[in-house]
This record gives structure tokens, sequence and C-alpha cells, in this order.
């Protein structure tokens, strides 16, 4: 499909999500200076793609000052379905921290996900993936 001033569809909706792409990386860009380490980053440029490729697929498309908290919401329960507490608060730390860098950069008047709770994780619930040599040890001995 062409346009009048002759830019296939196709074309104007690359230019059209550049946007997100750009200030993604900008972000991404700024949070590696902090000194997070490259896994840290690489964690985060994904979970930001599948963002904004979440948004790309809603129809009719969003305007990137438009999105609101209830599509934030409908993100969060899509992508957390089946996932533990610990994904599922990486992910609202993801959104939650691209969502400042947009407030600051003027594309939202506030960050609608700076006051969304995420699901308490008490480190002490975890099982420890392998078991040393002396606690098998003691406990055997404890019978």
């Amino acid at each position: 499909m062409v346009c009048r001033d002759g830019w296939t569809l196709r074309v104007w909706r690359r230019q059209r999500m550049r946007r997100w792409e750009g200030l993604a990386d900008r972000y991404l860009e700024a949070y590696a200076a902090r000194g997070v380490t490259a896994a840290t980053v690489d964690h985060a440029r994904r979970e930001l793609e599948r963002w904004g490729a979440w948004l790309k697929r809603r129809r009719p498309r969003p305007k990137l000052e438009t999105v609101g908290t209830d599509l934030h919401v409908r993100y969060i329960q899509g992508r957390t379905v089946f996932r533990s507490k610990a994904t599922v608060r990486g992910v609202m730390t993801v959104m939650r921290g691209m969502g400042e860098f947009l407030a600051r950069e003027g594309v939202w008047p506030s960050n609608p996900l700076r006051w969304m709770e995420g699901p308490k994780v008490d480190g002490r619930s975890r099982v420890p993936r392998r078991i040393s040599a002396e606690a098998m040890k003691r406990l055997s001995l404890r019978k």
C-alpha cells in the first residue's frame, strides 16, 4: 500500500516505532553507564524488546504518549502467567526503570509504574539447588 507522499505503509510503520527503539537504546546506555553487569543490561534489553513488540501488536496501535496503566497491567498479566514471583518482580523492575526514563524525557507526564507493587519475594523460601556433602552427612546422621 502506498500513501499520498509515496511512502509505503511498511516504511511508515517502521519509522513510527523507531522512536521506541531509540528511547530504549538511550535508556540502556544510561543503565549500562551506572556500572551494572553486561548480563543485567542484556536482560533489560530483552525485556524492553518484548514490551515494545507487544505494544506494536496492539490494535489500534497506541501512541507512546497515551500508553496508560491499563496497558501496563495487561502486559504484566500476560507476560507473567505461570512465572515465579522473582520473574514478575524482574519484569516490573525493568518496566519501572524505563517508565522513569520516559518521564524524565518528557514522553510521559509521570511514571504510572512508580506505585505499582510487585509480589513479595522472600529470600528464605528458596530451595538450594545443590546440597553439600557435609549437609548430606548431617541429614543421614539424624536418623
